[in-house]
């Protein structure tokens, strides 16, 4: 009889990786970073006070969000867009999709700017955080490399 072995006791090796599969993935990663720099150079350029170097990027207090949803969309801004430009499109949206602001509109146009309001303060509330925002743009970038 042979011994019984258990499986967390069995040699494992590494997977084999052709070099075709490793070319895809390094041009994957390659292609991620270029953008992730993009992003930086571009969001150095429009706002002289972003300075991610001289802030804690670090990943342990993220806020919570889902990488397939636009939330620049949801605020009308650029990937972008400086604080500034955030601040103030969460301003303006909320000024006008604030519950306490829809007196006098039917119940279902009340309604639907609530829920709105709220997609409004989410996506204000991943993107004006730092580390939150680095992050959501990180995923959505490798979300979409291997089909560009």
């Amino acid at each position: 009889l042979l011994p019984y072995i258990a499986p967390a006791q069995q040699q494992r090796t590494a997977p084999q990786i052709s070099p075709e599969v490793q070319k895809k993935l390094l041009d994957a990663l390659a292609k991620e970073a270029e953008k992730a720099r993009a992003r930086e150079e571009e969001r150095r350029k429009r706002d002289p006070t972003y300075r991610p170097d001289a802030m804690d990027l670090s990943y342990k207090q993220l806020k919570p969000f889902d990488k397939y949803i636009d939330y620049y969309e949801r605020l009308g801004v650029s990937e972008f867009a400086s604080e500034g430009e955030l601040k103030a499109a969460f301003k303006g949206l909320s000024l006008q999709l604030h519950p306490d602001k829809q007196s006098g509109k039917t119940d279902a146009e009340a309604a639907t700017a609530k829920a709105r309001y709220f997609e409004v303060v989410d996506a204000f509330t991943v993107l004006i955080d730092l580390p939150t925002r680095r992050g959501y743009d990180q995923q959505r970038d490798k979300s979409a490399a291997p089909g560009d």
